[in-house]
């Protein structure tokens, strides 16, 4: 199943659906379900801007699971801003023409996070008949989701 690694509180706000956008660097023309990973590394600045207590939050696990529906290109900063409820980011993220959101939708919480490495864009997890992660493998930017070599 495919996977994308968030850093904290990003990873939480997702699940929880109170963040239905992801803003990334490059776009993406999968759509479909999608493993929310909680990457290490935390945004200290965004939990304290938005209230969350930092020590609380999941790190290097999968937590839960939404699916990508759209990708939005920000076409200038007014765009950005106007959505900025729904995806969280300062300002100082967007990058003119270089900044798209994934629409997230139909968010589900794990009852119990799934302990591995995360990696960057979305990479593939094999998931055992047990339920387990087995391993994962990195998936390509250019071809759109499918299995990279």
């Amino acid at each position: 199943m495919k996977c994308l690694s968030l850093m904290q509180p990003y990873a939480e706000l997702v699940v929880t659906g109170r963040k239905t956008i992801e803003n990334r660097h490059w776009r993406t023309t999968y759509r479909g379900d999608i493993l929310v990973h909680a990457s290490q590394t935390v945004d200290k600045e965004a939990c304290k801007r938005l209230g969350i207590n930092e020590t609380k939050l999941v790190r290097g696990a999968i937590i839960g699971k939404a699916a990508i529906v759209d990708t939005i290109n920000y076409d200038s900063i007014e765009k950005f801003r106007f959505l900025q409820t729904k995806h969280f980011a300062p300002d100082s993220y967007y990058k003119d023409g270089k900044t798209y959101g994934f629409v997230m939708t139909s968010p589900i919480r794990l009852p119990k996070p799934i302990d591995i490495k995360g990696r960057l864009g979305i990479f593939e997890v094999y998931v055992t008949k047990a339920g387990r992660i087995e391993s994962s493998v990195k998936i390509s930017r250019k071809n759109n989701g499918k299995r990279g070599k």
